[in-house]
């Protein structure tokens, strides 16, 4: 089928039908028709500017397209004109009628889909909005797609200095969700290098590459692949070559560890937390009881339930780091617990005022008994041996005694309840819940 007869509407396009745009255009509706008209060139396969990128050299303008295909411009077929064959043997002949007829489908063919293009921006745009570009004699809308564009950008979709550079700021601030597809990063970059050509202010590829490598150092999980990169020669490190490098990147990344998941990398709130928690203080009991420390373990717990309660307000994105924190905290806290002294590793801290009191009352009362009985030297030791509760029981709670030696268990007691693991049973005076 000759070029000038197919439907490349109907048969290729991805719109077949622009969004509307109803009144003037702003730079947002602008933005979102040219990316339309971007997919449909696109979409009809070209031998022409590469070959990988389709028609899109049409539309898009010349830095556009070295973006998407550094090196190989994509050269618009002339009108075609045969040779003069009156020397050629059939041979030559039959060759140079071939490639003239492969030059004038090319050229047939830009210039089908540009102006089943142009007509579609002439259809989803007010008459009035184009005014400018169409032709007085003939009511024709000429001009190529982006001279078309250009022209609609700086009149209705004109973007102030102030305006682009703080959507530039905003995209290096940007905090890049590494648990979802990488492509969304290099979409955004893309949407602002649209935003700084329609402003006059286009960005060179490697602008756009710095901006992607500034939001990719704060996720530390890639610092192997930006040396990687960075190790590359110049001539490779190009904005297809970026993203196909960070996009393999990510892939490594999920293959070489198979125990981090989305979960772990982050975004995705208490429930991950918890999990996270758990884990870690499963970790310090372990090491606490290998210490012969067992009765610190529910001190390290109540620590970790308090580091996760602070993971969850901050909202902090990269979990996996922060966990390895977290685990940091807890063996600074059970260092600190095997160089205190042996009162404060016996249970959870005393009430310093309920400390005074028994003091006062062994100054003033059973200790001047004690002292009477057996001497006021004996009073004072025992005021100095006195300890407080330090072990758990299922139904009395943080007391004197440990479940296995309760006298008056309730109904369901569980001996094997733990600081760590309650099992449901009481927290009657364990302050640190």
């Amino acid at each position: 089928m000759s070029a000038s007869q197919v439907n490349y509407r109907d048969t290729y396009f991805q719109h077949p039908t622009l969004t509307k745009i109803t009144g003037d255009p702003t730079y947002t509706s602008l933005a979102q028709l040219e990316k339309e008209c971007k997919a449909n060139a696109k979409s009809v396969r070209s031998t022409l500017g590469g070959g990988t990128q389709g028609h899109l050299g049409l539309v898009s303008s010349v830095a556009a397209y070295e973006r998407v295909s550094p090196g190989v411009p994509f050269v618009r077929q002339v009108l075609p004109v045969l040779p003069d064959m009156s020397t050629f043997t059939g041979a030559q002949i039959a060759a140079a009628t071939a490639l003239f007829d492969s030059l004038m489908d090319n050229f047939k063919s830009c210039n089908l889909i540009e102006r089943t293009i142009i007509q579609q921006i002439n259809t989803a745009l007010d008459p009035d909005c184009l005014s400018d570009l169409i032709d007085d004699a003939t009511g024709l809308l000429e001009g190529t797609v982006p001279d078309i564009m250009s022209n609609l950008f700086d009149t209705y979709g004109a973007i102030t200095p102030q305006t682009l550079a703080a959507e530039k700021v905003k995209l290096e601030e940007t905090t890049y969700n590494h648990s979802r597809p990488i492509s969304n990063l290099f979409t955004a970059i893309n949407e602002y290098a649209n935003m700084a050509e329609a402003a006059n202010a286009t960005e060179t590829p490697i602008q756009l590459i710095n901006i992607g490598l500034i939001i990719l150092t704060k996720c530390t999980i890639f610092t192997p692949d930006i040396r990687t990169w960075h190790a590359k020669p110049e001539a490779d490190r190009t904005w297809p070559n970026y993203k196909a490098h960070f996009k393999e990147a990510q892939k490594e990344i999920r293959r070489s560890q198979p125990t981090i998941t989305t979960d772990s990398l982050g975004y995705h709130g208490q429930a991950n937390a918890a999990t996270d928690t758990n884990t870690i203080v499963a970790r310090v009991i372990s090491e606490l009881t290998a210490q012969g420390e067992a009765e610190t373990a529910y001190l390290a717990a109540a620590a970790a339930a308090k580091l996760a309660e602070e993971q969850e307000r901050q909202h902090v994105a990269n979990a996996a780091q922060q966990n390895q924190q977290m685990w940091e905290q807890m063996q600074a806290m059970m260092a600190n617990m095997q160089q205190a002294p042996p009162g404060n590793q016996n249970g959870p801290p005393s009430n310093q005022n309920g400390r005074d009191r028994r003091r006062q009352q062994q100054r003033t009362g059973r200790g001047r008994d004690n002292g009477g009985r057996g001497g006021g030297g004996r009073g004072d030791d025992r005021t100095n041996s006195i300890t407080l509760p330090r072990k758990y029981c299922w139904t009395h709670g943080n007391c004197a005694h440990g479940g296995t030696e309760c006298l008056a268990k309730a109904a369901g007691h569980v001996d094997t309840a733990t600081y760590a693991n309650m099992q449901n049973g009481s927290t009657s005076k364990c302050w640190w819940l």
